[in-house]
């Protein structure tokens, strides 16, 4: 597991994720888990983890932290669609 170091109200208040990485999502680059603590770094790992990623490997994220990176992720039309219907029915 790795704490996953998100942006957004500072770096004084960081939060911390147990998110398992794949490395096999990240096939076309060398990032390692610590490089998961640039946001861009990140977004671009939530992005794969939501396209290309399990059940098992998604289900720990939380709602709020799709909902608040959803207009960053680069995802399919698919994929997309569904976060957004989904966020929209959770609520």
């Amino acid at each position: 597991m790795v704490g996953i170091i998100t942006g957004g109200a500072g770096r004084e208040e960081l939060s911390k994720l147990p998110i398992k990485f794949n490395k096999k999502l990240m096939w076309d680059y060398e990032i390692s888990e610590n490089d998961l603590v640039r946001e861009e770094v990140f977004i671009l790992y939530l992005s794969r983890l939501l396209n290309y990623g399990t059940h098992l490997e998604v289900s720990p994220i939380p709602l709020n932290l799709i909902e608040k990176y959803l207009p960053r992720l680069y995802l399919s039309r698919k994929v997309r669609k569904f976060w957004e219907w989904y966020l929209r029915i959770a609520k």
